[in-house]
């Protein structure tokens, strides 16, 4: 058994975080018990938690007493593989065959730290960084939910009672079936009109059962000598539900990803035996970092803070500035907390993506605005880069209309949202075509260059927009692509799987044959189905017979198969305008119809209800990382994405186009807010209910805070230049960045922190047209910054034409195989090989 080191006393718990968090060092000794180090976009939050997992490592702390906690498993195998690297590099440069050159210019702290000491201690450290490469199987870097499940397992019967389930994505189709079954039962017979629709019941049940843990609302209001109104029906409804779910799951053995931490949840804070069970949890880690910190959940906290808050060294990192996840059931508030409760408060505080005009630019916009809580505050940080990486253009630029650039008003003297937005959507495109055309240099490392597409992204807030701008894009000759953050079931090309399917299913019918017929996936068109004979139609309705009994002998998968090779999809599809996009989809579609017939070993009625019901749910894809919609091509073209997926990337020139804008949906069936208390609900009673107004204002409140951090976001992608737009409407009033530059208040106090912030509005007037320019051009001003203010005019750009630069196009040629293969037996491990990457030297004993 590893003995526990000490952890160095605090003094009184939250006695640091009273102030102003101190800048976070790398090299610097870590601090005792819990603190939250509090990054900033583009401060290198992954950099500091390898290096100081690198460094304990170092100096003495077994690779498997170290926890490293993340959100998802995309950011679990980046952490994972930048640790083991990490690591690797640290052994190479310990080698005492290196350890003694000059290294006066390295600017890695963490290196210049374990390279300080006598040749014994820097040799131990070797040692103890190579053990860690052996043993870096036995590491624990996961997201929350696999740590849950691990620690339920090694628990035993502390933990989980059923000890064998099937751990599934999502049991969404137990709770349609069992919302539908008692839906049925009690309002059937009724003679009655039921309070809500069956459309209704599915909403609320499946939203009750996605967060299991939250309280309902509102109160219900039933006595025995009293009907019960429609929303106390509602929310029994929803309790009902959630409990015959939960019995179901049991009873099939399965659990989901969230039901493995609400098992743990439920499993520390048990008044029997929850301490014995934080006992054995925390007795096998001695160091914890949980990174994306700020999209925690209460659940999820007190889980650390009972397992791990003063009894381990327990870093929590985020940045509350990139909350932006609650319609996962994140909430920053459990960060807030945990600042509260902490022993040390640190701060990442130098940017290294962006230029440092662009730095000083943004502080202009949002610099010391609190951002949807006093506690959540833009603090200035300091560029790793001084300048600008692009030149012959400013850092950032506003580009903004007025109520006079648009001939049709309403009452209240706006134009239409809609033509506001087309407008938009017409001059980004513009714009960008212009910026390709114009003398706008960019450097990027190899020398300054023209802009291409691919060094620009444009970030929405809904996928809506995402289509018109592709196709004003596409009208100027400027090729684009969809980035990560939709869904491929929402896609042209899941409707032309169902409808293929469909005719499998019943290829006896001739109203689904004809309708596959159209589909890419068959390729007829409009005049072709019109002249078929009987004689052709019999043929493809034999087709897809025979599909069907392929699908009964082999699966989808080899049904996907024979139908894409026997009708030539790929070679007609990419054909066709946006053929790349076209063909991505149809292939990652097959791809998880596949995966869902594998898994449930349903058949084809199966495949037609379970694609239907993913294409009617549009919600349902974003707890799923694999029906995330693919790229269809590389990124030398303008990609188009949500904020929400553009979260953790950079781009050197990124377009905010609707800042200015607040879609939201105003009554929508279920929402999440806060009670004075700070306690979470879900709201499921419906609109008109007693103090519905009261609770749907907290959650217009939150939402509105949550807006200022998705600009917060969008805006911090970019390492040289944004370019935002602004404009009347009758939403601007209740969009983030027209609350920004014109709603911003001085607090008559300071934050709970003590620091200065300036408090953001849910609401803001639109001035006149004369006022706004004038606002807008004074942010340039005063000091001068790298700002530039620009009328967003209609007048069109000529279509743009690539250059022909046959220089940019790299020669191409055959990889030749030049080295000598060492055909001798040696005896070796995994850590000397890694010691001995790219030396000559032979790095162990041959054998004889």
């Amino acid at each position: 058994m590893t003995k526990a080191r000490t952890i160095p006393d605090t003094g009184r718990p939250g006695s640091e975080t009273a102030s102003a968090p101190q800048p976070f060092d790398v090299a610097a000794p870590l601090p005792g018990g819990t603190t939250v180090l509090e990054a900033s976009a583009g401060t290198g939050k992954t950099y500091a938690i390898v290096g100081v997992a690198a460094r304990q490592i170092a100096d003495g702390l077994p690779i498997d007493k170290l926890l490293l906690v993340t959100f998802s498993r995309s950011a679990s195998a980046e952490l994972r593989e930048r640790m083991r690297a990490r690591l690797a590099d640290l052994v190479v440069a310990l080698d005492p065959a290196r350890v003694h050159t000059d290294r006066d210019g390295d600017d890695d702290p963490v290196l210049r730290t374990v390279l300080t000491g006598s040749p014994d201690e820097i040799a131990a450290r070797r040692g103890r960084l190579m053990q860690a490469l052996s043993d870096f199987d036995a590491s624990t870097i996961a997201t929350t939910h696999t740590f849950c499940n691990r620690m339920l397992e090694a628990l035993g019967f502390l933990g989980e009672r059923e000890l064998i389930y099937d751990v599934v994505e999502d049991t969404d189709d137990i709770v349609e079936q069992t919302a539908l079954d008692l839906y049925l039962s009690s309002y059937a017979g009724d003679a009655d009109r039921p309070p809500f629709s069956v459309g209704e019941a599915m909403a609320i049940a499946r939203e009750a059962v996605r967060s299991a843990g939250v309280p309902l609302a509102p109160q219900p209001d039933d006595t025995a000598d009293t009907t019960p109104s429609a929303a106390t029906q509602r929310v029994r409804f929803c309790e009902r539900v959630r409990s015959r779910v939960e019995r179901r799951k049991r009873l099939a053995r399965l659990r989901t990803y969230d039901d493995l931490q609400m098992i743990l949840y439920r499993v520390v804070t048990d008044p029997e035996f929850g301490e014995a069970a934080c006992e054995r949890i925390r007795a096998s880690f001695e160091l914890i970092l949980v990174d994306e910190f700020q999209d925690t959940d209460p659940f999820q906290w007190e889980i650390l803070r009972r397992c791990f808050h003063g009894h381990r060294q327990l870093v929590l990192v985020g940045d509350p500035k990139q909350s932006i996840y609650a319609f996962r059931g994140a909430e920053v508030r459990s960060y807030l907390t945990a600042v509260d409760v902490a022993d040390s408060l640190r701060a990442l505080d130098t940017n290294h993506r962006s230029d440092a005009d662009l730095v000083t630019a943004l502080d202009r916009i949002y610099g010391g605005a609190s951002l949807g809580d006093r506690s959540i505050t833009v603090h200035p940080v300091r560029a790793a880069r001084s300048g600008s990486r692009i030149s012959g253009a400013p850092a950032l630029r506003v580009r903004a209309l007025s109520r006079s650039d648009f001939t049709i008003r309403g009452k209240n003297g706006f134009p239409p949202v809609a033509d506001v937005r087309s407008a938009i959507t017409a001059d980004v495109a513009n714009d960008i075509a212009r910026l390709l055309a114009s003398d706008a240099r960019l450097d990027t490392g190899d020398g300054p260059r023209a802009v291409t597409p691919g060094d620009i992204a444009i970030l929405v807030r809904t996928n809506g927009t995402i289509e018109p701008l592709q196709r004003a894009l596409s009208e100027l000759g400027i090729a684009s692509v969809v980035g990560t953050g939709t869904s491929v079931f929402r896609t042209i090309g899941a409707l032309h799987w169902l409808w293929v399917i469909r005719a499998i299913e019943q290829p006896a019918r001739a109203d689904r044959v004809r309708l596959a017929a159209l589909t890419p996936l068959i390729g007829w068109d409009a005049s072709e189905l019109a002249e078929a004979s009987d004689t052709r139609l019999a043929e493809l309705s034999s087709m897809f017979a025979e599909l069907g009994r392929v699908f009964a002998d082999g699966g989808f998968a080899a049904l996907s198969q024979r139908l894409l090779a026997a009708e030539n999809v790929a070679g007609r599809v990419l054909g066709i305008e946006d053929g790349e996009r076209a063909l991505t989809d149809l292939l990652q579609v097959a791809s998880l119809v596949n995966k869902h017939v594998v898994e449930s070993e349903c058949g084809l009625a199966g495949v037609v209800e379970w694609l239907a019901d993913r294409i009617a749910d549009e919600s349902q894809w974003r707890r799923h990382e694999d029906q995330t919609r693919r790229l269809d091509r590389d990124t030398h073209v303008v990609q188009i994405m949500t904020v929400h997926a553009s979260k953790g990337l950079e781009f050197p020139i990124v377009y905010v186009p609707f800042g200015w804008d607040a879609a939201r949906v105003s009554k929508p069936k279920t929402f999440r807010y806060h009670d004075d208390a700070g306690r979470r609900h879900l709201d499921v009673g419906g609109e008109g209910t007693r103090g519905w107004g009261e609770r749907i204002a907290r959650r217009n409140e939150e939402e509105a805070g949550e807006d200022l951090r998705l600009l917060y976001v969008a805006l911090t992608r970019a390492s040289s230049q944004v370019v935002m737009h602004w404009a009347p409407s009758f939403n601007t009033s209740k969009g983030p960045l027209h609350r920004l530059l014109f709603g911003r208040q001085e607090h008559a106090g300071e934050t709970r922190r003590g620091i200065a912030a300036e408090t953001v509005p849910t609401s803001v007037n639109v001035p006149d047209d004369h006022t706004c320019v004038s606002t807008l051009r004074a942010l340039a001003a005063d000091p001068p910054v790298s700002i530039s203010v620009e009328h967003a005019d209609d007048s069109p750009a000529p279509v743009w034409t690539p250059p022909d630069d046959d220089d940019s196009r790299p020669e191409l040629d055959v990889a030749r195989f030049t080295r000598t293969i060492d055909q001798q037996w040696r005896r070796t491990s995994y850590s000397a090989l890694i010691a001995g990457a790219g030396e000559s030297s032979a790095c162990s004993t041959l054998i004889d």
